[in-house]
Protein backbone atom coordinates (compact mmCIF):
# COMPACT_ATOMS: atom_id res chain seq x y z
CA UNK A 1 0.00 0.00 0.00
CA UNK A 2 1.12 3.59 -0.80
CA UNK A 3 1.58 5.89 2.31
CA UNK A 4 -1.21 8.20 0.81
CA UNK A 5 -3.15 5.14 0.34
CA UNK A 6 -6.09 4.81 3.37
CA UNK A 7 -7.24 1.19 3.40
CA UNK A 8 -10.69 2.43 4.38
CA UNK A 9 -12.01 -1.41 3.14
CA UNK A 10 -10.19 -3.17 5.54
CA UNK A 11 -11.87 -1.45 8.39
CA UNK A 12 -13.88 -3.50 10.55
CA UNK A 13 -17.21 -2.57 10.95
CA UNK A 14 -19.98 -4.63 12.47
CA UNK A 15 -23.09 -4.80 10.31
CA UNK A 16 -26.36 -4.14 11.36
CA UNK A 17 -29.73 -3.67 9.96
CA UNK A 18 -29.63 -0.89 7.06
CA UNK A 19 -33.01 0.62 5.29
CA UNK A 20 -31.20 0.22 1.95
CA UNK A 21 -33.54 2.50 -0.01
CA UNK A 22 -33.92 5.57 1.43
CA UNK A 23 -35.27 8.71 -0.03
CA UNK A 24 -37.21 11.49 0.52
CA UNK A 25 -40.37 9.61 -0.20
CA UNK A 26 -39.57 6.54 2.14
CA UNK A 27 -38.97 9.62 5.37
CA UNK A 28 -41.97 10.48 7.67
CA UNK A 29 -41.74 13.81 9.54
CA UNK A 30 -44.06 15.98 11.60
CA UNK A 31 -44.78 19.32 11.25
CA UNK A 32 -41.57 20.71 12.60
CA UNK A 33 -39.69 18.87 9.86
CA UNK A 34 -38.39 16.66 12.46
CA UNK A 35 -37.89 12.77 11.30
CA UNK A 36 -40.19 10.36 12.99
CA UNK A 37 -39.75 7.39 11.11
CA UNK A 38 -39.30 5.39 7.61
CA UNK A 39 -41.40 3.15 5.65
CA UNK A 40 -40.64 0.64 2.82
CA UNK A 41 -37.87 -1.93 4.54
CA UNK A 42 -38.73 -4.38 1.60
CA UNK A 43 -34.89 -3.97 0.12
CA UNK A 44 -33.17 -3.69 3.98
CA UNK A 45 -29.90 -5.73 4.69
CA UNK A 46 -27.80 -6.20 7.50
CA UNK A 47 -24.72 -4.69 5.93
CA UNK A 48 -22.22 -1.95 6.66
CA UNK A 49 -23.95 1.15 8.53
CA UNK A 50 -21.60 3.19 5.86
CA UNK A 51 -23.59 2.23 2.88
CA UNK A 52 -26.73 3.34 4.34
CA UNK A 53 -24.68 6.86 4.78
CA UNK A 54 -23.39 7.03 1.38
CA UNK A 55 -27.60 6.11 0.11
CA UNK A 56 -28.06 9.43 1.95
CA UNK A 57 -25.20 11.31 0.59
CA UNK A 58 -26.85 10.28 -3.31
CA UNK A 59 -30.31 11.39 -2.34
CA UNK A 60 -29.70 14.27 -0.24
CA UNK A 61 -26.15 15.84 -0.64
CA UNK A 62 -23.13 16.90 0.80
CA UNK A 63 -24.80 19.47 3.23
CA UNK A 64 -27.41 17.16 4.35
CA UNK A 65 -24.95 14.62 4.96
CA UNK A 66 -22.79 16.77 7.02
CA UNK A 67 -26.30 18.13 9.25
CA UNK A 68 -27.06 14.13 9.57
CA UNK A 69 -23.71 14.09 10.87
CA UNK A 70 -23.93 17.25 13.06
CA UNK A 71 -27.25 15.26 14.92
CA UNK A 72 -26.33 11.89 15.46
CA UNK A 73 -25.10 10.40 18.50
CA UNK A 74 -21.19 11.65 19.13
CA UNK A 75 -20.22 8.04 19.69
CA UNK A 76 -21.34 6.86 16.98
CA UNK A 77 -17.51 5.92 14.82
CA UNK A 78 -18.69 7.99 11.64
CA UNK A 79 -16.22 6.90 8.42
CA UNK A 80 -16.18 8.86 5.90
CA UNK A 81 -13.73 7.14 3.89
CA UNK A 82 -16.08 4.67 3.68
CA UNK A 83 -19.34 6.77 3.07
CA UNK A 84 -17.46 8.50 0.21
CA UNK A 85 -16.05 4.99 -1.39
CA UNK A 86 -19.62 3.54 -1.49
CA UNK A 87 -20.64 6.88 -2.82
CA UNK A 88 -19.27 6.10 -5.82
CA UNK A 89 -19.94 2.54 -6.09
CA UNK A 90 -23.84 3.13 -5.70
CA UNK A 91 -24.12 4.36 -10.01
CA UNK A 92 -22.19 1.15 -10.75
CA UNK A 93 -24.83 -0.82 -9.31
CA UNK A 94 -27.17 1.51 -11.60
CA UNK A 95 -24.73 1.04 -14.44
CA UNK A 96 -24.63 -3.03 -13.78
CA UNK A 97 -28.74 -2.94 -13.67
CA UNK A 98 -29.02 -1.75 -16.95
CA UNK A 99 -26.47 -3.83 -18.51
CA UNK A 100 -28.29 -7.01 -17.09
CA UNK A 101 -31.43 -5.74 -18.21
CA UNK A 102 -30.33 -4.51 -21.36
CA UNK A 103 -31.52 -0.49 -20.34
CA UNK A 104 -29.95 2.01 -21.76
CA UNK A 105 -31.26 4.54 -19.60
CA UNK A 106 -30.49 3.09 -16.88
CA UNK A 107 -27.14 2.92 -17.94
CA UNK A 108 -27.16 6.55 -18.38
CA UNK A 109 -28.65 7.49 -15.37
CA UNK A 110 -25.90 6.07 -13.99
CA UNK A 111 -23.06 7.50 -15.67
CA UNK A 112 -24.58 11.01 -15.04
CA UNK A 113 -24.87 9.89 -11.39
CA UNK A 114 -21.54 8.67 -11.48
CA UNK A 115 -19.87 12.48 -12.07
CA UNK A 116 -22.21 13.64 -9.42
CA UNK A 117 -20.80 11.18 -6.96
CA UNK A 118 -17.58 11.48 -7.82
CA UNK A 119 -17.88 15.53 -6.93
CA UNK A 120 -19.33 14.68 -3.79
CA UNK A 121 -16.50 12.10 -3.23
CA UNK A 122 -13.79 15.21 -3.47
CA UNK A 123 -16.45 17.64 -1.66
CA UNK A 124 -16.38 15.11 1.19
CA UNK A 125 -12.71 14.09 1.28
CA UNK A 126 -11.25 17.91 0.23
Amino acid sequence: MLKHEKPFLNYKFTPCLIHSDLKSSHILCNEQNKMIGLIDWGDSNYADLSFEFARILDEFGVDFLLQVKENIDKNFNYEIDRIAFYTVMIPFFTILQGLVSNDDNKIQTGKLKLDINLEQYKALLG
